[in-house]
């Protein structure tokens, strides 16, 4: 897994909370 993607992914979840 890339760095980005879990950045994009975090960023999803913390927008969405």
């Amino acid at each position: 897994m890339y760095p980005e993607f879990l950045g994009l992914i975090s960023s999803n979840i913390f927008l969405k909370n």
